[in-house]
């Protein structure tokens, strides 16, 4: 909340995922867990910071970017090798390989 709040991009996914959540979640348990975990930093409850995103997105749409820390270099681990003919391939193409369903 805070990141879009101080006029820094934030991933639009998580403000549409915050909306889908909050047509089914509790409000009251929501802002329980904002007390217990972060309203020391902020002083406003959680209804009221995610008023003051809402508004931002719309007075401000450009700090809502798609995926906007995903990087496009090549995916590796520690135990990742260069090998002639096996390139290592940017993270989109990997999850061109994953099935749509999501079963391997």
């Amino acid at each position: 909340m805070q990141k879009i709040i101080d006029g820094r991009v934030i991933d639009l996914n998580l403000l549409e995922n915050t909306r889908k959540l909050l047509k089914i979640a509790s409000l009251s348990k929501a802002e329980r867990v904002w007390k217990q975990s972060v309203s020391d930093r902020f002083n406003y409850s959680f209804q009221e910071g995610f008023q003051k995103i809402e508004r931002l997105s719309i007075l401000h749409p450009e700090l809502l970017v798609n995926k906007p820390f995903q990087i496009e270099k090549p995916q590796r681990c520690c135990e990742c090798q260069r090998l002639p003919g096996f390139p290592l391939s940017p993270l989109k193409n990997l999850y061109k390989l994953l099935p749509k369903n999501g079963k391997i």
